[in-house]
């Protein structure tokens, strides 16, 4: 039986009429929306609920959100009266909040990340650890905290992601545990659609390397400008599968050798090649055939016809719904190179720039 509860200070409320539960791998933070009445079943007395308050969202008894009230929706007729209450995972305020103007360095991700979230009481947990030494990382005015610590999780290759229990994890799409349960046309999808977009495919795609400001000072300004002598010795481009001419522009994020330059554009063309085509199928109730909820960064097998699938994907959207017409669950599936991780810099000045005298 599907059961959902949502836990507020101490107490416990379910009897929805509408259920909506999101998590997801493109957001830092899961949501809810439930509908309920002003009374629920079994309790003779109607109990407030206060937008911030705490609050814990399980699903056949497991959590799938924990985090706060965002707000609360009182409504009525002559026949009926009825709430309506919208949260989010803990991490959400990470997406919210402002993060202070501060330079780190000669740190991991794991703690340049703890250093940024440990005022909002969030735990960081690092399925996937990252050797890699950021020398230099800054935090920009007016940037979010997630924000900021996604351009470092870019940096060390992780992706950022809400686990339902109000925690921020590092993983990987190449960790995703894999699903028992086939996914078939005419068999447990409800329903299906594909969309194959070539809005963000090019012809080519260059990139190029990055040289900082304090740099500049070891060129000879009075020619052209110095950095693009420099960045045309450590560019790459590569073809996409797109026909007419579309050229894309990438600015590495810091000094880059020509190797690396082409790895990123390979890795630019193979992800974005990947998630040009994206599947989206319904299917009944909120668990797989073990019994399990579905969630986000898994893998499951796909046939079906009508779409023209028969292969494995990667699950990166999960949106259980409770309706009049029973219990479902849509599912957002793409090709699990669309996740690749983006390559590493590894920070050493490249010989071709030796004549520069870069530091």
């Amino acid at each position: 039986m599907n059961k959902v509860c949502l836990k507020v200070d101490g107490k416990v409320y379910s009897g929805w009429l509408e259920v909506s539960v999101r998590r997801s791998m493109r957001a830092a933070s899961g949501g809810f929306d439930l509908n309920v009445t002003e009374r629920w079943p079994g309790q003779s007395t109607a109990w407030p609920i206060k937008p911030g308050a705490l609050c814990e969202v399980t699903v056949c008894d497991q959590p799938v959100i924990t985090g706060y009230i965002d707000s609360v929706n009182s409504s009525y007729s002559a026949n009926s009266h009825s709430i309506s209450v919208r949260g989010r995972d803990k991490t959400a305020d990470l997406i919210d909040c402002s993060a202070d103007n501060m330079t780190l360095k000669n740190l991991r991700l794991g703690e340049i990340v703890r250093r940024l979230i440990k005022p909002f009481g969030i735990e960081f947990v690092e399925e996937f650890v990252s050797d890699l030494l950021i020398k230099h990382f800054v935090v920009q005015t007016g940037e979010s905290v997630f924000q900021t610590i996604e351009k470092g999780a870019r940096l060390a290759g992780v992706l950022l992601m809400s686990d339902g229990r109000g925690r921020l994890v590092a993983t990987r799409a190449s960790m995703a545990k894999r699903v028992q349960t086939v996914l078939r046309s005419g068999e447990n999808i409800l329903s299906g659609s594909l969309t194959d977009s070539a809005q963000d495919l090019y012809s080519q795609i260059t990139v190029k390397s990055q040289v900082s400001m304090p740099d500049m000072n070891s060129f000879d300004l009075t020619g052209l400008q110095p950095a693009a002598t420099v960045l045309t010795k450590a560019e790459a481009s590569v073809s996409g599968s797109m026909k007419r001419y579309r050229p894309l522009m990438i600015l590495a994020e810091s000094q880059a050798t020509n190797s690396y330059c082409r790895t990123r554009a390979e890795w630019e063309a193979a992800t974005r090649l990947a998630a040009s085509r994206v599947a989206e199928v319904t299917v009944v109730g909120w668990v797989d055939d073990n019994g399990d909820l579905w969630r986000p960064n898994t893998i499951v097998s796909v046939v079906d016809e009508h779409l023209k699938l028969a292969n494995e994907m990667l699950i990166t959207d999960v949106a259980m719904q409770l309706t009049d017409a029973g219990s479902i669950t849509r599912l957002r599936l793409v090709d699990p190179q669309a996740y690749a991780p983006q390559p590493v810099i590894v920070e050493k000045v490249p010989p071709s720039y030796s004549r520069y005298n870069l530091k």
